[in-house]
């Protein structure tokens, strides 16, 4: 039965390229899933960050899922409580483990914070786990979560054992895939610039890659933000926020650092319908010094640009051909160091914004 099953999840790793991590788990774990029963509520992939602890996950099956997320932040919280865990990040190479393995005593398991809060409203009493990938800037691993202390054999152990090296192959061509994907889009909203920061994003708000010379200042002031981690909080909220606006109604986000020190404008180039994409990060106040660079004219053709006028429409008002229009609107591309028209309609709301964002700052800081 383990080679039957293992051989069945071996042919769903190797049988399709999976376009990230996320991608991967939500293929794999329900195999891992139909084949317990009732001995487990469920499979985790996670991704953590050995350093700080930040961990991101999928689950399996979507009930599972769904409870699980629900108090994840209660989790990331404690889990530094979690005996598992620590285990596995201290002997990464070694076999598959569980829970009550690594507990000192049920009773004294059963008092923490994590379980109390987070373990027990879930049912969860017993974890079976083991790493796949490890050495880098993010582990990874997968769990089965059972409600029994011991409900595991050593048939699942077996299995898990049987599947490491598989899932480890899955696991880092999924994140070369994700790489490539999020590297054009960083390679593609990326502009040379002295006050920005681009952060790329998988669909877990994981950190992938970060460029600009304004990184120091937003990690300071909006971190930490370390690649392989979750977003911080307040920036991973204000991805949350900007993803999950229409296209058409996403406008730049304002954020002031806890100390009022910086105010921030937040640039969301997210696909559509999907989590991941590209945080771009401008300093607030620069909005200023990059529009004096615009001519009065030009400044009147972004007014009327940014309603939605078609270059038609716009030569018409201005008394200018068509043709001028575009050649003014690259020019503007220019000046205000943006890619594309998408990126210049943002920039022209964050302008409009920049007196709301200093007030924010006062605000935070204290001053009337």
């Amino acid at each position: 039965m383990v080679d039957r099953t293992a051989a069945e999840l071996v042919d769903v790793l190797r049988s399709q390229p999976h376009l990230d991590l996320a991608d991967l788990a939500r293929a794999a774990l329900p195999v891992l899933v139909s084949v317990m029963g009732s001995r487990a509520h469920g499979a985790v992939l996670h991704w953590v960050h050995p350093g700080s602890l930040q961990e991101a996950a999928v689950a399996e099956p979507a009930d599972f899922q769904a409870a699980m997320q629900r108090d994840f932040a209660v989790y990331q919280r404690y889990n530094r409580q979690q005996p598992l865990l620590r285990y596995c990040l201290q002997h990464p190479d070694t076999t598959p483990v569980s829970l009550s393995q690594c507990t000192p005593s049920r009773a004294e398991w059963e008092r923490t914070p994590l379980y109390r809060e987070y373990f027990h409203p879930l049912g969860v009493n017993e974890q079976l786990a083991m790493v796949t990938t490890f050495g880098g800037t993010t582990y990874t691993g997968i769990s089965l979560s059972g409600p029994e202390r011991g409900c595991f054999s050593t048939r699942e152990e077996g299995m898990l054992r049987l599947l490491r090296h598989e899932l480890t192959v899955a696991v880092e061509r999924a994140e070369h895939r994700m790489y490539q994907r999020l590297a054009h889009d960083f390679e593609g909203q990326l502009k040379t610039s002295e006050q920005v920061v681009v952060i790329a994003v998988d669909r877990l708000r994981l950190v992938r890659m970060c460029s600009g010379a304004l990184w120091d200042v937003v990690d300071e002031s909006l971190g930490p933000i370390t690649r392989g981690a979750p977003l911080p909080d307040v920036l991973d909220g204000v991805a949350r926020h900007l993803a999950q606006a229409p296209p058409t109604a996403r406008r730049p986000y304002v954020i002031a650092s806890p100390t009022g020190h910086a105010a921030f404008v937040v640039l969301w180039f997210g696909r559509e319908g999907a989590d991941e994409g590209v945080l771009r990060i401008d300093l607030a106040g620069t909005y200023d010094e990059r529009w004096k660079r615009l001519q009065p004219d030009e400044v009147r053709l972004m007014d009327l640009w940014a309603t939605g006028r078609t270059a038609e429409a716009i030569s018409g008002e201005l008394g200018i051909t068509a043709k001028t229009v575009h050649n003014k609107i690259n020019k503007i591309y220019t000046k205000l160091d943006v890619p594309n028209q998408r990126a210049a309609i943002r920039e022209y709301y964050g302008r409009r914004l920049r007196g709301a964002a200093a007030q924010n700052a006062r605000l935070a800081a204290g001053v009337g």
